[in-house]
This record gives C-alpha cells, structure tokens and sequence, in this order.
C-alpha cells in the first residue's frame, strides 16, 4: 500500500504527467469539435487528414509509452526499486503494485476522450460518418452513429460500458510497456521499441480486419479493430467477453513480467 501511495504521489507531483494530461484533453476534445464541425459543413474534408493525428489510436500508441516509460524506468536510474527490496518487500509483490497507478495513469489519458464523447453523445448533435471512417476510432464512431440509439436509461448505461471496455483495452495494451520496462530498463529504448510496437500492432489490428482467420486470432488479444468492434451496436455479451480476454492478456504479461523480474540482477 505503501508503494502505491508513494507512486501515486509521484505521478501527481510529476510534470510530465501533467502536460501530457493536458495535450491529450486538447486532442480529445479538438477531434471531438473537428467531427461536429464536418457534419455540420462549417469545416472542410481537408480537416479529415490533419485530425487525424488526433485520434485516440495515435496519440495513446506514442504519450502512453513515454509517460509509462519513464514512470517505471526511473525506479532503476533513482534506486527505489533497490530501496523497495532492502525494506524487504518482495519483487512480486512490489511489481504488482506498480499496475494500479500504471492503470491509473492510462485512465487518467484517455478520460479526455471519453468524456468528450459522453457529453457528444449527451447533446444529439451530429458528428461526421466520412471522418469516422476514414480514422481508427471507437469514440468517433459512436459520436457518427448515435442516432441510430434513443438516448434512454439503457443506452447510458451501455455507453458508459462501452466506454469502460475501450479503457480497459488500452490498458491491457500498453501493457507491453511495461514488460519492456522492466526487462530493458532504459527509458529511450523502452519508449523507441514501445512506440513502434504500439502502432504497429494497432495498424496490423485495423488491416486485417477483414481477415476472418487472422482476425479470429486478434480476437483474443486487445489488439483488435476497436472502430468497428466496440461501438453501441455490440451486444452486452460480446463486450464482456473482449474485456474479459484484455484483462487475462495483461495479467499474463504481468505474470511474465515478474517471473522475468524475479530472476533477473538488479544493478
């Protein structure tokens, strides 16, 4: 309890945090007004391209793995993770420890994002279907889509779920980060590796798509279409079930994490 107090502290107290907090809130929210400003013809399609550097997929794939990085990698370069183990906590349970802020971290990055589309989906304005389509973007998406749904008590309470599966997804994701973090230890490498493996798995998740076997195969890791995929037309059950397989991916890659953690030499 400690540790995660302490390194809850730290990320609050930490710059960096801060100003990535507030770059993915302009991202969120300026994605979020540029769709409303298409679909209501005030904007142009030459928008389309340069938001797109906007999206969700593209900006948590690079500022997740910096901030993760330099998150885990600083315990080695300032000597907390060795302080950790004299005090007598034990590597495993010290690694543990670090995946509640980790996720809190990540939730904190895309809570821009949702909320955008939480109060988007609020208003029953429009939002252009070309520009979701022509991005890899769940909360796109569903803004594009929402009229297709009564804004009841039901629908709420799916969209918040939805919302909910989009987040634990990136969080299983990135998790990968944070097995490089610990098995490579410096944080350019980590972020360098971790950003080319991020947005490759996300363009090869949107690629195959339409492959039905290879397809079949992401399904069972996060690195799934999540555009088509995890919108309000899923059913309860299918959302569930790609919750359910994100959270199993990121406890395996924990669990290989600290057996990997357990054996290694600490410097």
């Amino acid at each position: 309890m400690n540790i995660i107090k302490s390194d809850c502290y730290q990320i609050v107290r930490s710059k960096m945090f801060w100003i990535i907090l507030v770059f993915t809130t302009l991202c969120g929210v300026g994605i979020t007004l540029i769709s409303r400003g298409l679909a209501a013809g005030t904007l142009g399609t030459e928008f389309i391209g340069t938001a797109s550097g906007l999206m969700d997929n593209m900006v948590i794939s690079i500022v997740g793995p910096i901030l993760i990085a330099t998150y885990l990698c600083n315990d080695f370069t300032n000597k907390t993770i060795h302080s950790a183990i004299l005090y007598g906590h034990g590597r495993r349970s010290i690694l543990w420890a670090k995946v509640i802020p980790y996720s809190l971290m990540v939730f904190a990055l895309l809570l821009p994002y949702a909320i955008s589309t939480f109060i988007g989906f609020l208003s029953g304005n429009s939002f252009s279907l070309d520009f979701a389509n022509a991005i890899d973007s769940s909360y796109m998406m569903i803004l594009a889509k929402q009229g297709a749904f009564a804004r009841d008590f039901n629908t709420i309470g799916k969209l918040i779920l939805v919302l909910f599966v989009l987040a634990i997804i990136y969080l299983s994701r990135l998790s990968l980060i944070f097995l490089l973090s610990y098995v490579i230890r410096k944080p350019i490498a980590v972020i360098g590796i971790g950003v080319l493996l991020e947005n490759g798995l996300s363009i090869l998740a949107a690629v195959v798509s339409k492959s039905e076997a290879v397809n079949s195969c992401l399904s069972w890791t996060p690195f799934t279409a999540m555009r088509d995929n995890i919108t309000l037309s899923a059913s309860v059950p299918e959302l569930l079930k790609i919750a359910a397989t994100s959270i199993l991916f990121l406890v395996i890659v924990v669990n290989i994490t600290t057996a990997f953690f357990n054996k290694s030499e600490i410097k």
